[in-house]
């Protein structure tokens, strides 16, 4: 990205609140390279990766999401310029939503533009029913009382929390090739209702990160990813950005975005199978965890979005993407779930590292959260050889 740093984001604050992650690490490093002082509002115990970052202007520790959102009230509320508050995780968009008439003269934060909307538009069969209306390719799905056998969805098929809002929603995540699989898998469910949707063979994944400014202004999405490789029980670890050439996909995303009235950073997922269909499966209304990389790539989404949102529109003078395709690993985690796991051998990490062009954690610019990461997974060996 070119660095036309403009000049206006000066008068105003900017805070990122959330977890202890990679998603507001990754939002603490893109303003921090572009010379913005970023606050940060940390939820949660035991916090290393972001305290380690050189970015932080200052931290505020807190125990819950609700504490965190007294805090940036209490801190930043009589601010002479609007502040900006940028979340990556579901419950806090959605906490700063559930406020949203109270905060929405004193903060820009991502939105749907009513009251409560946002907590409509992240249910699953919400999202689905906009997929549809919008022409896009969906999987059959149903939601069904847990306990309950399906009625449209045929074998194999794939459960789903029907709230992404939900504690622990990624443990209702069972593929089920019959009748007795799915009654097993309900056994693990402590949710009364469940979505079953029909289970597709993917040969791999899509992923789009962009931004929304407002109802007319259409969205630009100049690259997407792909996984280099994937595993039916597991996320994917190792992609790569590539130019994203297909201008009637991008008309239909921006059609949902504008039916859920959105604005704010996005990521929109796609499942692709092996005849290279594209099947609908998520919009996430928020920061992605891969933002950073996109910095990298060329393509800063939160800064661009910040900007625009005093410009009040989208300038894409200064995006600039030299290099495609453009490699990524979430370093710590590939290691830890493919190559210890056998899936995949040292041999091939170790090259697929060499010819890697982005790490999530191991930055030059930035190392404190790598080493972060080092500590925290010696400390976890050491626990289990000696327990």
């Amino acid at each position: 990205m070119k660095n036309n740093f403009y000049k206006p984001l000066l008068k105003h604050k900017f805070v990122v609140y959330g977890g202890d992650h990679a998603n507001p690490l990754g939002m603490v490093r893109s303003l921090g390279e572009m010379g913005i002082a970023v606050d940060v509002v940390l939820v949660g115990e035991h916090p290393s990766l972001i305290p380690a970052s050189k970015y932080p202007n200052k931290i505020y520790y807190v125990a819950t999401n609700e504490e965190g959102l007294d805090i940036i009230v209490k801190n930043y509320w009589s601010e002479p310029e609007k502040v900006f508050i940028l979340t990556g995780s579901d419950d806090t968009t959605a906490l700063l939503n559930e406020h949203y008439d109270r905060l929405k003269e004193h903060f820009f934060f991502y939105n749907c533009g009513e009251q409560g909307r946002m907590k409509q538009m992240m249910q699953k069969a919400e999202q689905i029913k906009i997929a549809q209306e919008c022409g896009v390719r969906i999987a059959e799905s149903e939601i069904v009382k847990v306990g309950q056998l399906p009625t449209k969805v045929k074998y194999p098929l794939i459960t789903k929390a029907v709230n992404s809002l939900v504690d622990g929603w990624k443990k209702n995540v069972f593929i089920c090739h019959n009748e007795a699989e799915l009654r097993d898998a309900y056994k693990y469910m402590d949710e009364s209702e469940i979505m079953l949707q029909e289970y597709i063979h993917k040969k791999n994944e899509l992923c789009i990160d962009g931004i929304t400014v407002n109802s007319h202004e259409p969205v630009y999405l100049p690259i997407g990813a792909y996984y280099h490789r994937l595993f039916d029980d597991s996320y994917g670890l190792y992609y790569y950005y590539t130019q994203l050439d297909n201008p009637d996909l991008v008309e239909k995303i921006d059609k949902m975005l504008k039916k859920s009235r959105y604005i704010g950073i996005f990521c929109v997922e796609f499942l692709v199978d092996k005849n290279d269909n594209l099947y609908f499966l998520e919009i996430n209304y928020r920061n992605s965890g891969w933002s950073h990389a996109m910095t990298r790539a060329g393509y800063n989404v939160v800064y661009a979005w910040c900007k625009a949102m005093l410009a009040k529109r989208l300038d894409t003078t200064d995006i600039d993407i030299p290099k495609l395709p453009y490699s990524c690993m979430v370093e710590d985690s590939e290691f830890r779930s493919n190559v210890c796991r056998g899936r995949v051998s040292l041999w091939q990490f170790l090259k697929d590292v060499k010819h890697c062009d982005y790490f999530t954690y191991w930055d030059k610019r930035d190392n404190g959260p790598f080493w972060a990461i080092m500590r925290r997974m010696f400390k976890r060996a050491l626990k289990k050889i000696f327990n």
